[in-house]
């Protein structure tokens, strides 16, 4: 792994994720882990932690879990994603490669590959120069937001929708995310 001065914060969205937190050892490798169980969670951690990277459990029925990967793309861009899958499906992999994302490995995945993965994301990441995520908890309108997306994320609630419930327009909630 490279050096790092600062431990990344890395999300796993998994039923698993106790078992890969464990699995990959992560206080051994410099990283910090948060986990969610599920998509409601994830968006939950998303909002009030600064997430450096996303681990994303793809199931074999991937519909909802690439649902949760548009939002996460709508919300936070720049935000590397390595997804693990269960299956490996064309249909899952081509609907993951339309929403970047930065690693597509099929389980069961070893530590080694995985690290491979997250180092190769993060190394990316740094250099890319993009804005780092910033917590976003404390912004009102944000909080809002967030609470709403993680209430009707299954039903596909896209950012427009999202921008007129909680009464403001899309491009100035999207400045508010990206703030």
């Amino acid at each position: 792994m490279p050096a790092m001065h600062n431990k990344p914060q890395i999300l796993i969205i998994s039923e698993l994720a106790l078992e890969l937190k464990q699995k990959l050892k992560f206080s051994e490798r410099q990283a910090n882990a948060l986990t969610a169980l599920d998509g409601e969670q994830g968006l939950s951690r998303l909002s009030a932690h600064p997430v450096e990277l996303v681990i994303l459990h793809m199931h074999s029925d991937w519909q909802p879990d690439v649902e949760l990967l548009r939002h996460i793309r709508t919300f936070f861009p720049y935000l590397p994603v390595v997804v693990l899958a269960e299956c490996s499906t064309l249909a899952g992999a081509e609907a993951c490669a339309g929403l970047s994302t930065q690693g597509y490995l099929r389980l069961p995945v070893s530590p080694g590959e995985l690290w491979r993965a997250i180092d190769n994301a993060l190394f990316a990441f740094s250099h890319a120069r993009r804005p780092r995520v910033q917590n976003l908890s404390n912004r009102n309108e944000v909080a809002q937001a967030m609470s709403l997306i993680q209430a009707k994320h299954h039903k596909g609630i896209g950012p427009d929708q999202v921008a007129h419930e909680v009464g403001m327009s899309r491009n100035h909630l999207g400045r508010l995310f990206k703030a």
